[in-house]
């Protein structure tokens, strides 16, 4: 071998190590590894940029996905022997499917050629239904927030208009939703937005989403390409909670069946955290019977269920989760199934996989559902206002908001020991200086822009009304989760559709605005680089800033209707690795990133392989 392909080799090795995620392959099958390759052209036999190329084993429950390069070709990390499912996927084309065998021979080659759909309307995400919606004019500008507040919050965009109604059907839609709840429960009082704008949302939405043909111009977003396509995604599918034998009959994975409704109890998975051996443990947010929290191993696929009793047969839920410096692993858990009843903080130890339970006194504020480290070691949640553990005396504080409300949703404990908190329905920030033991608050602006597009009727309307968890006003930001960076405060501004940044020191605040527009980031988190990760659950996409460039770059699920709530990264592999949850597909997905060097080596010797295969078969 000469010195050149040895260092192709030897790059290509390093590759596959930093990025090789097991196909879960039954027991039984060979340990030997295989590398499946392959190229994607249309139907011209042009080259295709960025087109996901899946890959499940047979009985297996774990997918591997891989983006094609600037020359259509794509690289699985090497995987053991055994039959495999491959597909390929991109908006606008028909998939292409495949059977293939990998064996110890050496590199499997799948070549596709893709198809142009007629109609691949369903194959839609958010932001393609969002960009398609009429905003020529400053009314319909506005009747587009409107529609963003009250009727993406809990779900994509893209699940509502892959639909047509005419407008009593949008009637009738709109008044349900008035009165259910996050769960999917009815019996809420009234939404106050939702029923203000019910008319004008059901004439607007039979207007461009009515029978008939659709008078929406819908365009493709252009496939992922550089970065953004050097990345591999392993989804773990996860049996749901509620039918806990079974996986899940709607997993997003075929495009062309749209947007998932949630098929056979599969909503519940939420926050999750990576342990030192690398399994994640993943919470359950939903009422159900069987489980309060999981553990999941990623080397097999196996999944193990923790139930902690609650009243009537139901398992305790959980909702937050993060793993302090000791490899100690911290959620809340909540009296009822589900988030519902009074919550409490969980210590767990993953080495051992005993917990211990810690509930505020009665005086105190409950354990909402979201849980932060600081940087001193104490566990912050949400509260009315927040709440905070001190593992080394076992004792709770409460920091009461100045504003009532503010709290509940979002909060993080900060580098200095403070905490800090937020509420979607609330355009402010809370403070609690853990030393002093003071409170104070950041009100964030209107929204920019918001002032020119409402009508006096929405002034009015604004003035007099309150946002709630699940819709907002129009002038608002809506702060739901956070998280903490060195001297910084990260939130996520789900309305605004931007993320902030406050200094812990002087409370200066910052937006940072990110250059693709239609998307609401949820939950972030800062690796230890100093990149900032962003879900966007309604989007299918993980967002990546550089605070220092303030560039961003955007990496596509290979997944439709994953509905990611949260998101975090495993620092203890050499490599950055991101994790998140799949709320409405039962999934943990799993992101790893090749460099642009790997990529030239696995180029280089896929060439290689294939020409020494074309002058052999000449022989």
């Amino acid at each position: 071998m000469s010195r050149v392909h040895w260092l192709i080799s030897a790059t290509l090795l390093l590759s596959l190590a930093a990025a090789r995620p097991s196909h879960g392959a039954p027991p039984g099958k060979s340990a030997a590894r295989a590398a499946l390759t392959g190229t994607v052209r249309g139907a011209s036999g042009e080259s295709m940029e960025g087109v996901t190329v899946s890959a499940a084993a047979e009985g297996g429950t774990i997918t591997t996905s891989v983006y094609t390069d600037d020359q259509g070709r794509f690289y699985f990390p090497t995987a053991p022997s055994g039959k495999y499912r491959v597909w390929a996927q991109a908006v606008g084309f028909q998939a292409a499917r495949a059977e293939v065998e990998l064996s110890a021979t050496g590199r499997i080659r799948q070549d596709f050629t893709l198809a142009a759909a007629k109609d691949f309307e369903r194959q839609l995400t958010s932001p393609e239904w969002l960009s398609a919606l009429p905003a020529e004019k400053q009314e319909d500008v506005r009747l587009k927030l409107i529609f963003v507040h009250n009727c993406t919050t809990c779900h994509s965009a893209a699940f509502v208009l892959q639909n047509k109604f005419d407008e009593a059907g949008w009637k009738a839609i709109l008044a349900r939703m008035e009165t259910i709840n996050v769960y999917g429960k009815a019996g809420d009082p009234p939404n106050p937005v939702i029923q203000h704008y019910k008319e004008e949302l059901a004439a607007y939405l039979f207007r461009v989403r009515g029978p008939g043909p659709s008078p929406l111009n819908v365009k493709p977003l252009p496939r992922p390409s550089g970065d953004a396509a050097h990345v591999v995604v392993t989804e773990f599918n996860v049996p749901s909670a509620a039918n806990p034998n079974e996986l899940v009959d709607q997993d997003g994975s075929d495009w062309s069946g749209g947007i998932p409704s949630g098929g056979n109890g599969s909503a519940g998975l939420h926050d999750l955290t990576i342990d030192a051996n690398g399994n994640a443990w993943v919470t359950n947010g939903t009422e159900n019977r069987n489980r309060s929290f999981l553990k999941l191993d990623v080397e097999t696929g196996k999944v193990t269920n923790f139930r902690l009793p609650a009243p009537n047969g139901f398992a305790r839920g959980t909702h937050g989760i993060a793993q302090d410096r000791n490899g100690i692993i911290w959620a809340n858990v909540f009296e009822f199934g589900g988030t519902f009843g009074r919550g409490s903080l969980l210590r767990l130890d993953p080495k051992t996989e005993k917990y211990e339970v810690f509930t505020p006194p009665a005086e105190m504020g409950t354990v909402g559902i979201s849980v932060e480290v600081d940087g001193k070691g104490k566990i912050w949640a949400t509260s009315d206002g927040a709440i905070v553990f001190n593992p080394s005396i076992k004792q709770f504080t409460w920091f009461k908001p100045l504003t009532p409300g503010t709290g509940g949703y979002g909060v993080t404990g900060d580098s200095a020991g403070n905490g800090w908190f937020c509420q979607p329905g609330l355009d402010v920030v809370g403070i609690a200086d853990f030393t002093s033991k003071k409170v104070s608050e950041i009100r964030l602006p209107a929204r920019p822009g918001i002032e020119e597009i409402s009508t006096e009727e929405d002034r009015k309307f604004d003035q007099a009304a309150e946002s709630s968890f699940t819709t907002g006003i129009l002038p608002a930001e809506g702060p739901r989760r956070m998280a903490a960076q060195g001297d910084y405060v990260w939130w996520s501004n789900w309305f605004g559709q931007s993320i902030s940044r406050a200094n812990i020191r002087n409370h200066e605040v910052e937006y940072f605005n990110a250059p693709f527009p239609n998307s609401s980031p949820y939950a972030m988190i800062s690796d230890r680089n100093g990149m900032l990760w962003v879900a966007l659950p309604n989007d299918d996409r993980v967002a990546k800033l550089d605070p220092v460039t303030r560039q961003w770059t955007l990496y596509n699920l290979p997944s439709h209707g994953t509905n990611t709530r949260f998101i975090t990264v495993d620092d203890h592999k050499p490599s950055v690795e991101v994790w998140e949850a799949s709320f409405m597909t039962s999934k943990v997905v799993r992101l790893q990133f090749r460099t642009k060097q790997q990529m030239q080596a696995l180029a280089e010797l896929n060439g290689a392989t294939l020409a020494r295969a074309t002058s052999q078969s000449r022989r």
